[in-house]
């Protein structure tokens, strides 16, 4: 469930932002992850995959945002603007 979250979560970003937005993202999540973690009393192994799955999400997702992003905006274009009746 948290690689699903983080994954959508690049989504999002790499719809609406560029490069340079990913980066704190992903080393804020990989911080959340690492202090959850050890809250929960894991292993140091298990700590390592945590935080490398969610960055591994966060920028997996944000590849598909940028990918996306020209066929959402021609779908956008194509329904969401009514054409203009002016010559």
């Amino acid at each position: 469930m948290f690689l699903s979250l983080t994954c959508l979560i690049g989504i999002l970003i790499g719809l609406h932002y560029k490069v340079p937005a990913v980066i704190p993202v992903t080393l804020v999540a990989v911080v959340v992850s690492c202090v959850g973690a050890t809250a929960n009393g894991d292993s140091f192994s298990t700590i390592v995959l945590t935080a490398l799955l969610s960055a591994i999400g966060l920028q997996g997702g944000y590849v598909i945002g940028m990918t996306a992003r020209g066929t959402l905006s021609r779908l956008a274009a194509r329904f969401g603007t009514p054409q203009s009746r002016r010559v």
